[in-house]
């Protein structure tokens, strides 16, 4: 892939590197050394839903993948009385991370640039809730977690399979928001 298409696929996500190779093989290579680097990694995938979004009668929901027959799919509504789609998209990274033990390593498929900008964020102008617990989660993580954008609805398989498990979560009845108390305070953040 050239240089200038693969940029492309990294526009918008800050810290995001690309590397271009002449060959299918030498793309493979690479990908195969990067595995052998990281053992016992977990790839899960993550995706939102949203039906109506932006009205006040929004339906939000989520679906996490991390292989078929897992028991640890998830497809569930999205809790709380604001329902968007960037909301359900973080939620969705929150409940894998919740999951997941905290010493694997990780990787969050996801085909929303809104959940890799808000990695490390401290000052979240929106969703200040979700980012928050987001980022501690995170923090919280013996191992290491990457996330990593993929193309949505482009035939990814286990996107794909996120995408359907979030549509379907949105046919569950409605649930309470119930997060942990954050860290920090709304207050401290504008100190």
């Amino acid at each position: 892939m050239p240089k200038k298409e693969s940029e492309e696929y990294v526009k918008g996500c800050p810290g995001a590197l690309y590397k271009s190779f002449y060959t299918k093989i030498e793309a493979q290579n690479f990908i195969d050394q990067q595995n052998i680097e990281i053992k016992d990694i977990i790839n899960v995938w993550t995706d939102g839903y949203c039906k109506r979004n932006g009205l006040s009668d929004a339906i939000g929901s989520i679906g996490v993948f991390f292989g078929n027959n897992d028991s640890r799919n998830l497809s569930e509504r999205l809790p709380g009385e604001q329902q968007t789609n960037n909301r359900a998209e973080i939620y969705a990274a929150i409940r894998a991370l919740e999951i997941c033990d905290k010493k694997e390593n990780l990787i969050i498929n996801t085909d929303s640039n809104y959940v890799i900008i808000s990695r490390d964020v401290k000052k979240p102008k929106t969703n200040f809730d979700l980012v928050n617990r987001f980022n501690d989660l995170i923090k919280e993580r013996e191992e290491k977690t990457y996330l990593k954008h993929v193309k949505g609805h482009s035939g990814i398989y286990g996107n794909e399979q996120a995408d359907k498990l979030a549509y379907l979560g949105s046919k569950k009845p409605d649930v309470k928001l119930n997060l942990p108390e954050c860290k920090n305070t709304i207050k401290d953040y504008f100190k």
